[in-house]
């Protein structure tokens, strides 16, 4: 499943990144890296986009398009 569909306050884990390395160096700063626990917190009110999430206790924005190029399993509750 891609981020930019996942629910509000599921928590999922990040299986891949398919963006450019140059890009990649950003979102692993971020800690948006394969293993890391990521949960939608907000999306915007108008056209749902950017996106807020929570990175294991930090808070991230990203576009919906950033989002759909990274891939995520849903963890059990």
């Amino acid at each position: 499943m891609k981020l930019d569909k996942v629910l509000i306050s599921q928590d999922y884990e990040v299986q891949s990144l398919e963006i450019p390395e140059l890009e990649r160096g950003r979102f692993f700063k971020l800690g948006v890296y394969p293993g890391a626990i990521i949960t939608l917190e907000r999306k915007a009110p108008i056209f749902s986009d950017p996106l807020i999430f929570n990175v294991e206790g930090s808070k991230i924005i990203m576009t919906k398009f950033e989002a759909s190029h990274i891939e995520v399993k849903a963890l059990e509750s």
